[in-house]
């Protein structure tokens, strides 16, 4: 049922070394969280899976002001086709690429969900707990991160 991965150490020290202080909690069903208290384990879900088209993405205001692939232009540039071809060319293949490696990344991307607030949130219940037996794990960041630092 779990998948062993091993986490890059940089991700955990740029986790560890973050500076907020306030709460941060964990919705789930009852099953998983008998199961997060049995394995003493956080399970991680690969982003993709999550039914999520936002997670494990990139936000829509970076996809737009991405510079453009100077490898790309390069390769279109080398073509033999008219320059309004090549302005086309760069355009639309360049969006297309770029969806594609995003939805790539999202395959290899694993996420464990969690909020960052100081209460509980109605929206958080409603979206992540979809059961008559919803759990909600509430801890100090400091906390987490300083099991994670062990």
């Amino acid at each position: 049922m779990r998948n062993a991965m091993n986490v890059d150490q940089d991700i955990i020290n740029d986790f560890l070394s973050s500076k907020y202080q306030g709460k941060i909690f964990r919705f789930l069903t009852f099953s998983k969280f008998i199961d997060l208290l049995e394995s003493n384990c956080i399970q991680f879900i690969r982003s993709d899976k999550l039914g999520d088209n936002y997670e494990g993405s990139w936000p829509q205001k970076n996809i737009q002001q991405r510079p453009s692939d100077e490898a790309l232009k390069k390769l279109i540039n080398g073509l033999n086709l008219a320059e309004g071809m090549k302005h086309s060319l760069q355009n639309t293949v360049r969006p297309e690429m770029f969806k594609w490696g995003q939805e790539f990344i999202r395959t290899q991307v694993y996420v464990s969900c969690w909020h960052k607030s100081d209460m509980v949130s109605n929206h958080m219940w409603t979206n992540y707990t979809n059961t008559d037996l919803p759990v909600a794990i509430q801890i100090e960041f400091t906390e987490i991160r300083s099991v994670l630092s062990r």
